[in-house]
């Protein structure tokens, strides 16, 4: 845990870091058992901004600047709650070839105080959920629906859904301004998302 700790964390909050780590950071021997087989039915081995998703996958993009924010994941939960019952996990896996990515498994009934709490401002808080440096996988256990966050060139999240439905809810719900649309449209440009984001 050490090394993941040392990238993450500041001096002050060092100790309530490692306390999140050790109740959401996934260890190399699960990742590589159980969670890596699951992200593979979502995303295949495509590097941004090539198409990063399965065949099916109904595409979603929206301006970002993190992982998750703290009404988005409220809403994710909203729609995993109606449309995916299979999901009790929402998976965090950093796109990187570098050692010590950060990978966090979230059960869904967490509220966004037990693993983001306003007390720790830097950190984990900071480098995953405030402000994201980095790209990630984002998924559920289930393999119905995934995200990918591209904050390195594009600041683009690209959502993709196996279910028609459950697209149409998250729209509904969770949705760009017009100005940040245009945006999405211009930075997508000449990619393979263009035609197929839901701009």
């Amino acid at each position: 845990m050490g090394n993941i700790l040392d990238k993450i964390a500041l001096s002050e909050t060092r100790d309530m870091t490692n306390r999140l780590l050790k109740e959401y950071y996934i260890q190399d021997d699960e990742y590589k058992e159980h969670w890596k087989s699951i992200q593979k039915k979502v995303f295949n081995d495509n590097p941004f901004p090539k198409n990063v998703f399965n065949k099916n996958f109904q595409l979603y993009a929206l301006t970002s600047a993190s992982v998750l924010s703290e009404e988005e994941y409220n809403i994710l939960r909203q729609c995993l709650k109606l449309y995916d019952n299979l999901s009790q996990y929402i998976l965090i896996v950093e796109d990187t070839k570098e050692k010590y990515p950060i990978r966090l498994k979230i059960p869904l009934e967490c509220e966004w105080k037990d693993f983001c709490p306003s007390e720790l401002n830097e950190g984990l808080s900071i480098k995953v959920f405030h402000f994201t440096q980095g790209n990630y996988y984002v998924f559920s256990d289930s393999g119905n629906w995934g995200k990918y966050v591209e904050t390195d060139n594009y600041d683009i999240d690209i959502y993709g859904f196996l279910f028609p439905e459950m697209k149409i809810a998250f729209q509904n719900m969770y949705y760009d301004t017009s100005e940040n649309k245009l945006r999405v449209k211009e930075s997508l440009y000449k990619t393979e998302y263009f035609n197929c984001v839901g701009l």
